[in-house]
């Protein structure tokens, strides 16, 4: 019985320490003015990941994300 009050007491007190403590501010992003268009995305014609389109290496098989895969694919 007395192990559970002394628990108890340590319990509240932890808690009233961690209640008056400041809480942190909260991290806020930067708003986008002009948010940007979506992007088209591509999928690899080896490894089936889609990547930008921008970002695509380009073959005469289709498109990939790295030139391993290109190299691979069109052998």
């Amino acid at each position: 019985m007395r192990f559970l009050l002394i628990l108890a007491v340590v319990l509240a007190g932890i808690w009233l320490w961690r209640s008056s403590r400041p809480k942190p501010p909260l991290l806020k992003r930067p708003q986008d003015k002009n948010p940007s268009e979506p992007v088209t995305m591509i999928c690899c014609a080896q490894c089936a990941v889609h990547i930008p389109s921008a970002q695509a290496i380009q073959g005469t098989r289709g498109s990939y994300c790295c030139l391993d895969h290109l190299h691979q694919a069109e052998r």
